[in-house]
């Protein structure tokens, strides 16, 4: 006589089949989510898109503006600016200061576009991470644009144990689209 087994015992192999390839998909997008590359890509797009300055954005949110950027600054920012901008960004700037400065430049420029961010390198060592990406950029003020083009980016970030993944410094240039 041969033994088949029964549909309840099939049935509740296939439920255990199921809720373990589950449970192995859930800790491998967890794995993926929190690892440290996934952070820092998704930081770096977060600050781009804190960076923007829509043209029909109010004062209000215009003055929010450095702080919403400052937050992903290492206590003190290194910055290399482009040729274009050279006189009137400092070389090295600390987080609160960073702020202001940028709330300022949110109130009074027309817009600051930034679209079509793209990650071309992402290096981690340890606590530290060299992250370069391109970027189509736009920053208009009431009588010139000081940038209209790609920028590309290079940018050391380091793990804060307060803020998680900050930039520590910023280097650019510019080219034509």
């Amino acid at each position: 006589m041969q033994v088949c087994p029964s549909s309840a015992t099939f049935g509740t192999m296939s439920r255990r089949v199921i809720v373990i390839t589950a449970m192995l998909a859930l800790i491998a997008f967890g794995a993926w989510w929190f690892s440290p590359a996934e952070r820092i890509k998704r930081r770096v797009h977060a600050m781009i898109d804190a960076a923007a300055v829509p043209a029909t954005m109010g004062n209000l949110s215009r003055s929010t503006r450095g702080h919403d950027v400052a937050k992903f600054f290492a206590p003190s920012l290194e910055i290399v600016s482009s040729d274009s901008l050279r006189d009137d960004v400092p070389a090295e700037i600390r987080r609160d200061e960073a702020a202001s400065l940028y709330a300022g430049v949110a109130r009074h420029v027309r817009e600051v576009s930034l679209v079509d961010p793209e990650i071309t390198r992402l290096d981690i060592a340890g606590d530290s991470a060299e992250v370069d990406f391109i970027v189509d950029a736009i920053v208009q003020l009431s009588n010139r644009r000081p940038i209209d083009g790609m920028l590309h980016t290079r940018t050391r970030w380091t793990r804060d144990p307060e803020h998680g993944w900050v930039m520590a410094r910023i280097e650019w240039v510019e080219s034509p689209r």
